[in-house]
């Protein structure tokens, strides 16, 4: 069974890549190379990709010890990138346009105030919950 799910997964990826391989080049064909549609299927692929090949549909791998470590410690850190790059993110679109007393890019500062609020708040209601 696990056997059959895995190979799965992986014909799923290969199928994935080939209908992101066709789309794209269709664009191409059409000259709008870069679009949003190409570049989200692009990054969910990436992602699927790295959990199939970090895990390799083995759930009890995510639950010993390791994985549940290795879930913390990729988590956390890759929290701090998010509010690093938000934050770089939005001082580049700021300093781009010259924005003189203004937030600059309205809904990228309000992502990156939320990635500041997120984590600590998760802590303060976990906190609660286990007292």
């Amino acid at each position: 069974m696990k056997k059959t799910f895995y190979v799965q997964g992986w014909i799923l990826l290969c199928i994935a890549v080939i209908v992101f391989i066709i789309v794209t080049w269709t664009d191409v064909q059409t000259g709008n190379f870069l679009s949003k549609g190409n570049l989200l299927m692009l990054v969910i692929l990436l992602g699927g990709g790295l959990q199939l090949f970090t895990w390799r549909n083995d759930e009890r791998a995510k639950k010993d010890e390791m994985g549940k470590h290795i879930v913390y410690r990729s988590s956390l850190l890759s929290y701090r990138i998010l509010v690093v790059a938000l934050f770089a993110l939005w001082l580049i679109d700021r300093h781009l346009y010259n924005r003189t007393n203004e937030f600059g890019n309205e809904m990228l500062f309000t992502g990156f105030c939320i990635s500041l609020i997120i984590l600590p708040a998760y802590q303060f209601i976990l906190s609660k919950r286990y007292r």
